[in-house]
């Protein structure tokens, strides 16, 4: 991502994955006549997830950090469609556009905190120097991206897994029954 990072912020939160996954949930009465096109997306959503999670945590630059989680949550979208459930994957891409910003937004006071520096590895120094507000803003949005409890990541991931369980057992019922 070599844009300026309010740039990055509006690709990531409103344009890159709005298209994608607007366009899915546009072709949902395709999605639902045809079985195997709803296999295929659950496939390539837990492919996305897993990948764009390994290359999430090899990375030291924090825009491509936070690129491959918003890759990441693209994929859980992608298994929202898989399953058939368009509202659940419109709510994720709302909330995901949310937090995501503000991610985007508070990495960009990061970064000119550190005079350009986007790697992780040198930002230890000086965190101190932020401000509070940023900080605060920073931690409610890290930790509704990894969804933790009473946040709202929280809620639409829990929705999302409790889906994809309950698929997982019903097809597991199925083939062995």
């Amino acid at each position: 991502m070599e844009g300026p990072t309010p740039v990055s912020s509006l690709l990531h939160a409103a344009t890159m994955v709005t298209a994608g996954v607007h366009v899915l949930l546009r072709f949902c009465t395709i999605f639902e006549q045809v079985n195997f096109i709803s296999n295929l997306l659950v496939i390539v959503g837990c492919c996305t997830v897993f990948f764009a999670s390994c290359f999430a945590i090899s990375s030291f630059d924090i825009k491509k950090i936070l690129a491959y989680s918003t890759m990441c949550q693209i994929g859980f979208m992608f298994i929202c469609c898989g399953f058939s459930c368009y509202n659940l994957a419109f709510f994720h891409l709302i909330i995901h556009a949310l937090y995501k910003c503000c991610l985007f937004l508070c990495a960009g006071v990061l970064i000119e905190l550190h005079q350009g520096e986007q790697d992780i590895r040198y930002m230890q120094s000086s965190l101190q120097q932020i401000n509070f507000f940023v900080f605060l803003i920073f931690l409610i949005s890290c930790l509704s991206l990894i969804g933790f409890p009473f946040t709202i990541g929280f809620i639409s991931k829990e929705l999302i897994f409790c889906k994809f369980s309950f698929f997982f057992f019903q097809k597991i019922v199925y083939y062995l029954l």
